[in-house]
């Protein structure tokens, strides 16, 4: 999975929960199933109760929950997970010299350095965000991207109908490619998806659309953002 690893690569995963919300774990797990994941963390706030699906699925996974603080009201202190993760990251390492590869589930333009530093170190370093909250020099400072989420998932299989007829009408579009129209809608709206409307004598006006490959989440999802 992990290009230019071998199989079974020693590995740890760092998850910034708040970051990451929509998380699927299992999912997660399934496309790192090529690597001997032998540390497994996560880091919140847990009073978020947006996270409150992720906590059971995730300590069923083997993964250690840290509670990070970030103040008196929710939020007050920004990065402060981010910056527990980043100190979890470096004992980890130090603690564990033989692990080779480091996966960081957040898009967080925080994590730079220390990606950065991990690979200045011989470590291997995967980053595994949404697309659409993943920063640019995060992203390109790691070995590997891998997209998560709903968004990702939209996107190739639009690429996949693309392929397959280079005009596509909204519904052929949603039959094609099995995103539902609301979230074809949702797509277009934050610019992922191009659409513009024709108008033929024959048959009326029709709605082409077309991915937006001038948008990172995009790139980054197919593997083009340079």
């Amino acid at each position: 999975m992990a290009k230019g690893k071998t199989e079974l690569s020693k590995a740890a995963v760092f998850i910034d929960a708040e970051n990451q919300s929509d998380l699927n774990p299992d999912t997660l797990m399934q496309l790192l199933s090529q690597l001997d994941v032998v540390e497994r963390h996560v880091y919140a706030d847990w009073r978020n109760h947006r996270l409150d699906h992720l906590v059971e699925e995730l300590h069923d996974l083997g993964f250690e929950l840290h509670y990070t603080w970030s103040g008196p009201k929710l939020g007050d202190r920004k990065n402060e997970a981010d910056q527990q993760m980043a100190k979890g990251i470096q004992c980890v390492v130090e603690r564990n010299p033989y692990i080779e590869t480091i996966v960081i589930i957040s898009g967080d333009h925080f994590f730079t350095r220390t990606v950065q530093r991990l690979r200045q170190s011989g470590k291997y370093v995967i980053v595994a965000a949404t697309p659409r909250r993943v920063s640019k020099t995060l992203c390109n400072t790691a070995d590997r991207y891998l997209p998560l989420g709903k968004v990702a998932r939209w996107i190739q299989s639009l690429d996949q109908a693309e392929n397959t007829s280079p005009y596509m009408t909204f519904r052929f579009a949603a039959q094609k490619s099995g995103v539902r129209p609301s979230n074809l809608e949702r797509l277009i709206r934050q610019g992922i998806v191009i659409q513009e409307r024709r108008t033929n004598p024959q048959w009326g006006e029709k709605r082409e659309v077309y991915l937006n490959r001038d948008a990172y989440a995009v790139q980054a999802t197919l593997g083009f953002a340079a």
